[in-house]
Formats: structure tokens, sequence, C-alpha cells
């Protein structure tokens, strides 16, 4: 059964957003901005996708990226305010991870 990206995209906002619900607490992290993003997890999803193309596997290993993290940290809380940082560089790690392709020595 496949999944569509923009399934994938509600799915994985609803899953932050609960995670948020759950244990947003103020925390201090480098993710953080100085202000609550006006832009919402699924249009900022559909954006950071429109503009680099990531596959729809690249956000469940982004959300296990978050959820590693998140559990490693113990002074970290996954907040509005760090939300979208910490989504963006899961999802470059993933994207780095799952679709980049690279050429070894020999092809130069």
């Amino acid at each position: 059964m496949e999944v569509k990206l923009e399934e994938l995209i509600i799915l994985t906002a609803e899953l932050l957003n609960d995670l948020i619900d759950q244990e947003g607490m103020p925390c201090d992290s480098i993710f953080n901005s100085t202000s609550v993003p006006t832009i919402t997890l699924p249009e900022f999803l559909r954006r950071l996708h429109r503009y680099t193309h990531f596959s729809a596997e690249c956000l469940v290993i982004a959300v296990i990226f978050i959820d590693r993290y998140n559990m490693a940290m113990d002074n970290f809380s996954l907040n509005n305010l760090n939300v979208h940082k910490t989504l963006l560089t899961a999802v470059l790690l993933a994207a780095k991870f799952q679709d980049d392709f690279y050429y070894d020595n020999k092809a130069f």
C-alpha cells in the first residue's frame, strides 16, 4: 500500500503536534527560535518539499531522528519554539542518509 506524501506530511505534523501537547515544556536548546513561527507544520513541510524534493521515506526517518534526539537529551523538550528547526535538521539528515547519491573516488 503506497502512502501519498501529502498524507504523510499531515500525519507527521499531527504526530509532532501531539508530542508538543504532551511534552512541550520550555527548554534551552540550540534549536530554539526567538518567537513562535507563524507557518504551520504542514505548510512548513510542504514548502520544504517544494524546494528540496525529499522522499516520503525521509519524513519517517526524520521522525525517528527527532524521537531519538528527544530521548537522548534529558534537557531537551520539543516545543513550538524549536519544532521547525528540529524538523528541518532531521529532514536534512534523513535526506542525506536516504536520498543522496555520491560518487566514489574512482568516478572522478
